[in-house]
């Protein structure tokens, strides 16, 4: 099994990477990935602002058109559904699962432990109705297919 939580939007070729895990996966293996949505509501990457790094939540950065997106934030990709079929198109690899988590809230219950609560009890019942696409990161289950004839 291979994980990556939180990785694949931060190295240089996402494709060759689903590739590499292609080929080092045995048939039936699976890889479980977590990567940024694109529809989650914050970049929490933080971005660029005039050659100056701001870390946080920055509120909707994510829903800019890719050009300005991309400049502010050049260190890491978000990820719509279609981006998974894009990078897996033509490989031995199916997904057995795919859905979205939203955040632990750990530094807000760290200051306010009911407010995390709230936090925790509403959003986690979202991943379970439609708002689940607003979730903070996909979750996907990839497997590795027999190769073709064996």
């Amino acid at each position: 099994m291979i994980v990556l939580n939180e990785v694949i939007e931060h190295v240089r070729d996402d494709r060759a990477t689903l590739v590499e895990i292609a080929r080092v996966l045995r048939p039936g293996g699976h890889a479980v990935f977590y990567a940024p949505n694109r529809f989650y509501p914050f970049e929490t990457h933080g971005v660029y602002l005039g050659g100056r790094y701001v870390f946080g939540n920055i509120p909707l950065v994510n829903y800019l058109p890719d050009p300005a997106r991309n400049r502010l934030v050049p260190h890491a990709r978000v990820y719509l559904t279609r981006d998974f079929r894009r990078i897996t198109r033509g490989l031995p690899l199916r997904t057995k699962a795919h859905t979205y988590v939203y955040p632990g809230f750990d530094n807000i219950a760290a200051r306010n432990a009911g407010l995390a609560r709230v936090l925790r009890r509403s959003l986690y019942a979202a991943e379970h109705s439609p708002l689940r696409v607003f979730g903070l990161s996909h979750l996907l289950v990839l497997e590795r297919l027999a190769d073709a004839g064996g």
